[in-house]
């Protein structure tokens, strides 16, 4: 999956609200839309101890607000993501990007600890 690019004139640099130092991390990841029962894979951009950005391989239909399901494979190796590693996430920001695919910016809801740690990121 190719990286995503926002359209319009949106830069991350540009409206930066994050409070929590983000971390640079391509991992894989999945979402899950409670409203159409589906998993949908993705690959995260950065993760911060509040929130992340990423992108998902097709057109998603959210808005600000909306609560999703997402999990992170916190290693490179780790294939099999179960409910227990999904997190409920509300959507901040969503962007059509290159082709059919969908950016999110997403806060984490009810974080216990923090989802990365610079010792994570470099597993």
């Amino acid at each position: 999956m190719g990286r995503a690019v926002p359209t319009g004139n949106l830069s991350m640099d540009q409206d930066e609200r994050r409070i929590h130092e983000r971390v640079s991390l391509t991992r894989p990841c999945k979402l899950y839309d409670p409203r159409l029962r589906k998993y949908l894979p993705g690959l995260t951009w950065n993760v911060s101890s509040s929130g992340a950005f990423l992108e998902v391989n097709r057109p998603l239909a959210v808005s600000p607000g909306d609560h999703l399901f997402l999990g992170i494979a916190m290693t490179r190796r780790q294939g099999i993501l179960t409910s227990n590693d999904m997190l409920e996430v509300e959507i901040l920001r969503s962007m059509q990007a290159t082709g059919d695919r969908t950016a999110l910016a997403v806060r984490f809801v009810n974080a216990r600890e923090p989802a990365v740690t610079a010792r994570s990121a470099a597993a």
